[in-house]
């Protein structure tokens, strides 16, 4: 198991990993042309993501099951690195003990190694049923 001084699970967190007051600072509430953001994800040819992770929204609940996919969802992945959100701590924790299996169940649902570790963070979005 992860040990931290602080535990993932007791507040919401940014891509980041920062507090949500510390997401924007003033020079960064500007707006930029949808056009403009665009033509520079573009430009260099080269995509900053691996298309093929978008998989592993499409797998999700049947990796984890219907009963942990209303309390967990993927939020994104960055360079092997799944953040999970998550409804509430107590399935968080559970989580975070069980986060080796669903990295193996991804990884081998996907047929190569996409997911090194997944963090799973209190911040689900959207309603969980029980």
């Amino acid at each position: 198991m992860k040990s931290c001084c602080i535990n993932p699970c007791t507040r919401p967190l940014n891509q980041k990993g920062e507090e949500p007051d510390k997401i924007m600072s003033k020079d960064e509430k500007s707006l930029t042309a949808l056009k403009d953001v665009l033509s520079s994800l573009f430009s260099s040819g080269e995509l900053p993501f691996n298309p093929e992770d978008a998989k592993i929204w499409k797998i999700w609940e049947e990796v984890v099951g219907v009963g942990i996919s209303k309390h967990a969802r993927p939020s994104w992945i960055k360079d092997g690195i799944l953040r999970v959100n998550v409804s509430d701590p107590i399935w968080c924790q559970e989580l975070q003990y069980s986060e080796n299996e669903i990295r193996q169940r991804l990884n081998r649902q996907l047929g190569r190694n996409a997911v090194v570790s997944i963090e799973f963070r209190l911040g689900l979005r959207y309603g969980a049923t029980d």
